[in-house]
């Protein structure tokens, strides 16, 4: 987990805090909201979770698959937010945790490639407080059961 996407789930923590505020306390409470959390994000570890999984169709059509899956269930990341790789991949935050409520950073990296065959390595990262919601873990399971659909 590099600083910028560290930085990138801070900034998405205030998003949610300060939606959390308008609800509660008008313009005023969305910016308290948005301040407060992304003051705590900074101090909560990041937790982060990982699976390799082989998918038996060629790398384009993954990549095509997995980005129209993420983008549908979150917002795509660019490499400016999620960082670069020497391997193929596509990045997106997704809503994760209790209520769906804690944005993770999730990355699909293509490490391997055969002519009808990938390996990939389905990563994500999530802020985590006292109670856990094992937010990545229940991301990295999402995509890989949504994988495991392409064969």
């Amino acid at each position: 987990m590099t600083n910028q996407q560290d930085d990138l789930l801070v900034k998405e923590l205030g998003k949610v805090g300060e939606l959390g505020g308008r609800i509660g306390g008008g313009a005023a409470g969305a910016i308290g909201g948005a301040m407060g959390a992304k003051f705590a994000a900074k101090f909560l570890p990041t937790e982060q979770h990982r699976h390799e999984m082989t998918v038996g169709r060629d790398v384009a059509a993954v990549l095509t698959a997995v980005t129209s899956f993420l983008a549908k269930e979150g917002r795509i990341a660019d490499d400016a937010e999620a960082g670069t790789s020497t391997c193929p991949k596509i990045s997106a935050i997704l809503k994760s945790g209790f209520l769906q409520m804690n944005p993770t950073l999730v990355h699909v990296e293509v490490i391997a490639a055969e002519a009808n065959a990938c390996t990939l390595l389905v990563s994500a990262a999530a802020k985590e407080g006292l109670i856990k919601q094992h937010s990545a873990e229940k991301a990295v399971r999402r995509v890989v059961a949504f994988l495991e659909t392409l064969g």
